[in-house]
């Protein structure tokens, strides 16, 4: 059954409709020409009034111990400034190096903006989905989860996830006019002198590298703006450490830089318990995974060898005993990717057959897993990205250890073992 309506009905419901435009029109208009208007377009926040407090942010770049050059030299450079760090989050895996003008902002805000489909890769069923697997080559994770001391050095820091000039300035409320960005023209553009200009040594002198530039403290307390942003500040020499105060502050820092987790440290316990307990082994670093260590890699595995043997007879452990009866174990680091297989490494295993890799302990690398959480873009798993930090981890509780030349990974090997040495080591 079909309702009928009049010719009348009609004309009235179609009058009615055309009025019903007319005045939301109308008051469309009104509203877009009265002051509600800006309830509909941007309104920008309330200006933060920081009290005088200004910070510093810059750019982290390459590999792991890199970065945490870099995050030495910011923590330096934030409190010979008075400044707060804007602390940008720590890249685990692969990451580029520095790159020119802009390039390494846009590619570090690309890896970490937060992407629709990241809540699919939260679900472990949704890791098969392509996108997720875009961003398995690295993952970020906050300074504050690799060295929970962090915030006990007393220089203050403000931590993002984010890295975006943008979102800074709106998270401090900044205007453009308020933000000095310096430009490098290349990746040692410039180094810092902490002495006056006419006491600073010569440019370039002891650093090891070529800088073009030779800054003091007071030519950046000069520049009078709420955030200064460097772009690279990577480099051992670029920010010298020679007043007393100065070296009490990079000692604190380099203290504090030293990889405190209580998941990671409960890791390292039982792999160490494995290799007879911690001091009571003795462990290398091989780096092979750049080609400039391969050059010299048989003259440094020589070196290695017989700092093992004599390690071995030093500790009055025989260097023909089995593997079941030696008292002192020997543990290999390195970023090999399948260590035993690597004819590189066969002098090594030809002579030390009983030596350890972390990859004889793989089972129980599994609680790390539980940290998942923590890392940015969502992974399945976070063991691949904490496998180079127990490496150092387990050959720093070494008896003895001795790195490759160059390496500043083995460097920090080097820190790690005097940090965890019994006298100083606290679990």
């Amino acid at each position: 059954m079909f309702m009928s309506w009049s010719s009348n009905t009609v004309r009235n419901m179609m009058m009615l409709a055309t009025a019903t435009i007319f005045l939301l029109s109308m008051s469309a208009f009104l509203w877009d020409s009265t002051v509600s208007v800006t309830v509909y377009k941007y309104n920008p926040s309330l200006k933060i009034d920081h009290n005088g407090e200004q910070f510093l942010s810059y750019l982290p770049h390459s590999g792991l111990s890199n970065q945490r050059t870099e995050l030495e030299n910011a923590l330096l450079l934030a409190s010979y400034l008075n400044r707060t760090l804007i602390l940008p989050p720590a890249f685990l895996g692969h990451i580029r190096g520095w790159q020119p003008k802009d390039n390494l902002f846009n590619y570090l805000e690309s890896l970490t903006k937060p992407q629709p489909w990241w809540n699919r890769c939260s679900d472990k069923l949704g890791l098969a989905d392509g996108p997720c697997h875009t961003k398995d080559t690295y993952a970020t994770v906050p300074w504050e989860f690799l060295h929970s001391s962090i915030n006990d050095i007393g220089v203050p820091v403000r931590s993002i996830r984010q890295i975006s000039l943008a979102k800074t300035k709106a998270m401090l409320t900044l205007t453009d006019d308020e933000v000095y960005v310096h430009h490098d023209n290349t990746m040692y553009s410039w180094r810092l002198c902490d002495k006056p200009k006419e006491q600073c040594p010569e440019l370039n002198a002891g650093t090891g590298h070529v800088y073009e530039q030779q800054w003091t403290i007071e030519d950046l307390q000069a520049i009078d703006k709420p955030l200064l942003h460097l772009q690279g500040i990577f480099g051992t020499g670029r920010v010298s450490v020679s007043r007393p105060e100065h070296l009490a502050l990079r000692t604190k820092i380099r203290q504090s830089l030293i990889y405190r987790n209580l998941a990671m440290g409960q890791v390292t316990d039982n792999i160490a318990k494995q290799l007879g307990g911690k001091q009571r082994y003795f462990s290398i670093h091989v780096r092979m995974g750049d080609h400039q260590f391969l050059g010299g890699l048989q003259k440094h595995l020589d070196e290695q060898i017989a700092f093992l043997e004599k390690s071995l007879v030093d500790a009055g452990n025989p260097t023909t005993s089995s593997c079941e009866t030696e008292e002192y174990k020997i543990y290999v680091a390195t970023d090999a990717k399948d260590p035993r297989i690597s004819p590189e490494l066969a002098p090594i295993f030809s002579r030390f057959p009983c030596a350890k890799v972390l990859g004889d302990y793989i089972d129980l690398l599994s609680p790390l897993d539980a940290e998942v959480d923590t890392f940015q873009p969502p992974q399945k798993t976070i063991i691949r990205f904490l496998i180079p930090i127990i490496d150092a981890m387990v050959a720093g509780n070494a008896k003895n250890f001795m790195g490759t030349p160059g390496s500043t990974f083995s460097a920090y090997i080097r820190r790690l073992h005097s940090a965890y040495a019994p006298s100083k080591y606290q679990p």
